[in-house]
C-alpha cells in the first residue's frame, strides 16, 4: 500500500475565496453546496487558478447520485498549516498510474464509470468531462478530482488539449470523514 501526502509550498493568495473558518487541518472533506454556511448560492466550479487556498485545496468530486445519475460537487480538503506551509493528512492509494493520450484530440466517448474510486491528478493537457446530468468540469494542470462513480449512468471525456498524461490513484482505503464523504 502506497501513502500519498500532499505539500503545499505556502505562498501568498489575494482574491481566492477561502474556506470559512475550516481550519480542521486534519484532512477533513468540506463539501461546498453553498446551501448553508458562509457560501451564498451554489460556488462557481473549481479551476485551476483556485486550487490551493489559505486552508487547504478546492477539487471536485465526480460522484453516483441517489437518482442514478452522475454529479459534481466542489469540495474543500481542509489542511493543516505549519511553518513549512500546508500539509495534508496520509492518503492511502492501492497504486499510482500513469495514463498517456498522444494524437488529434478526440470525439467525445461514450458514457461510462469509473472503474474504482480514484484521484485523477493532469499533468499535462485538457479534457472536458461531462457528468450523466448534464453539468461539464474541465480537468487541466492545476485541478484534481475524486472520481466516485463507480455505478449509475458515468460520465464521458472529450479530449480538449494533447499530448495528455494523467496521474491514476486508486483509494486504498474507505475512510469515512467527518463530512460523511468516504475518503
Amino acid at each position: 500500500m502506497l501513502h500519498l501526502r500532499t505539500w503545499v509550498v505556502k505562498r501568498r493568495i489575494d482574491g481566492c475565496q477561502a474556506l470559512g473558518d475550516a481550519t480542521h487541518g486534519n484532512g477533513t472533506v468540506i463539501p461546498r453546496n453553498g446551501a448553508s454556511g458562509p457560501f451564498p448560492g451554489p460556488p462557481p466550479p473549481v479551476s485551476a487558478s483556485q486550487l490551493i487556498t489559505r486552508t487547504g485545496l478546492n477539487i471536485f468530486r465526480l460522484y453516483s447520485g441517489s437518482d442514478g445519475q452522475t454529479h459534481f460537487e466542489d469540495v474543500g480538503y481542509s489542511m493543516a498549516t505549519t511553518r513549512h506551509g500546508l500539509i495534508a493528512q496520509d492518503i492511502a492509494v492501492a497504486e499510482i498510474g500513469l495514463e498517456a493520450s498522444t494524437g488529434s484530440p478526440a470525439a467525445q466517448g461514450a458514457f461510462q464509470v469509473s472503474p474504482v474510486r480514484q484521484l485523477v491528478i493532469p499533468l499535462k493537457g485538457r479534457a472536458e468531462v461531462q457528468a450523466s446530468d448534464g453539468t461539464t468540469r474541465v480537468l487541466e494542470v492545476g485541478t484534481i478530482m475524486l472520481a466516485e462513480d463507480t455505478s449509475g449512468a458515468g460520465h464521458r471525456v472529450r479530449e480538449i488539449e494533447h499530448p495528455r498524461l494523467t496521474l491514476l490513484a486508486p483509494l486504498a482505503n474507505k475512510k469515512r470523514a467527518p463530512s460523511g464523504l468516504l475518503w
